[in-house]
C-alpha cells in the first residue's frame, strides 16, 4: 500500500526502490507529510525502534508535481490512468439540456459524440483495461467507417473541461486502433436512466 501510494504521489522510482531495498515492500513506519511546497518522508524502524528516524524532504515537489503522471507497476496489480477527471452520464429527462458532467461542468454533446463516449465508458467500467478496438466501434455504428474524425472531434468538446486540459491523454490512443478513456472507472459515474 505504501509503495503505490508513493508512485501515486509520483515520488522517483530510485527513491522509492532505495525506500523498500532499506525498509521492506510494506515500508511499516512511514508517514507522509506535507510542508509548504516540499514532501517529506518520515521512516522510523518498527523493527528497531533504538535507531534513528530518517527524515527524506522533496523539495518543490508539490509545485512540480502538478502535472506529473504517477505510473503504477502492474505488478502490484494497479492500473494506471492518466487522468483524474470525472465523468457523469446524466438521466435522460427528454429535453435538449446538457446530456453529460465533466468534472461538474454540465455539457450537451451531440449524438454521435455522446454514443462514442457512453461506449467508451461503458467499456472502461465493464472490462479489463477499457481498451476498444476502431474496427469494433465501426462494425457497431458507432463511429463511421471513413476515418478517425469523431474522436478528433470528442477531444476538442470536452477539452474546455478537463482539469489538466489534455484531451489526447483522456481519450487515449495506444497506436494499434485502440482507444480507451484513460480515467479510474470509479470516477465515471452512469446512472440507470442515462440513454444509451
Amino acid at each position: 500500500m505504501a509503495v503505490a501510494l508513493l508512485r501515486n504521489l509520483g515520488v522517483d522510482q530510485m527513491i522509492i526502490q532505495a525506500l523498500v531495498k532499506s525498509y521492506g515492500k510494506d515500508l511499516q513506519g512511514l508517514e507522509i507529510a506535507k510542508d509548504d511546497n516540499d514532501l517529506k518522508l518520515v521512516v522510523k524502524n518498527a523493527a528497531s525502534p533504538d535507531r534513528n528516524t530518517h527524515i527524506l524532504t522533496i523539495s518543490r515537489f508539490f509545485s512540480e508535481s502538478a502535472s506529473r503522471i504517477a505510473e503504477p507497476d502492474p505488478a502490484d496489480g494497479y492500473k494506471c490512468y492518466k487522468c483524474r477527471d470525472r465523468l457523469e452520464f446524466l438521466e435522460s429527462d427528454g429535453s435538449d439540456t446538457e446530456n453529460i458532467r465533466v468534472n461538474g461542468a454540465g455539457i450537451k454533446l451531440s449524438d454521435a459524440l455522446y454514443n462514442l463516449l457512453f461506449h467508451l465508458a461503458e467499456t472502461a467500467k465493464d472490462s479489463e483495461n477499457g481498451w476498444v478496438y476502431i474496427q469494433d466501434l465501426k462494425g457497431k455504428g458507432i463511429i463511421p467507417s471513413d476515418g478517425y474524425q469523431p474522436f478528433s472531434r470528442l477531444r476538442t468538446a470536452l477539452a474546455g473541461y478537463l482539469l489538466e486540459k489534455n484531451p489526447h491523454d483522456v481519450i487515449e490512443s495506444n497506436g494499434r486502433k485502440q482507444y480507451r478513456l484513460s480515467i479510474d472507472p470509479a470516477n465515471i459515474l452512469i446512472p440507470e436512466g442515462a440513454k444509451k
